[in-house]
This record gives C-alpha cells, sequence and structure tokens, in this order.
C-alpha cells in the first residue's frame, strides 16, 4: 500500500503538478520550483520517520510522490 501511494503520487505530478512546475520554472527560474519540491521532499520524509500511524505515512508517501515531478 505505501509503495502503491508513492507510484500513485508520482502519477499525478507527472500529469499535472510537472506542467504547472514547468511553467513555473519557465518564469521564476529553475532553482525556485526545484527548491520548494526538495524542501516538501525533505519535509515528508522527515515526518515518515517520526510518524505512528499507517493512515499518515501512507499519505506523507503520496506527498514524496507528487514532489517528485519538481526535481
Amino acid at each position: 500500500m505505501i509503495g502503491s501511494a508513492y507510484f500513485m503520487g508520482f502519477a499525478i505530478s507527472a500529469g499535472i503538478v510537472y506542467s504547472k512546475v514547468s511553467r513555473l520554472a519557465d518564469m521564476f527560474g529553475r532553482k525556485t520550483p526545484f527548491f520548494v519540491s526538495y524542501c516538501i521532499n525533505l519535509g515528508s520524509l522527515v515526518g515518515i520517520f517520526y510518524s505512528t500511524s499507517i493512515e499518515f505515512t501512507i499519505f506523507l508517501y503520496l506527498l514524496v510522490g507528487m514532489s517528485t515531478g519538481g526535481r
């Protein structure tokens, strides 16, 4: 289930988020969207480390997958 959440997030980022991130990268440069995506990814991974609930862990893995499109 956790792996499925990651790949579902990756599919969402490939289809929806990636088109918005590439447009923002054209407007603001490549560094800003990369940094925001990296911060979301890092925050989610830290949250996974301290998570005590499986539902919250699955949600955080979804966020990790969605933030992968900006890298």
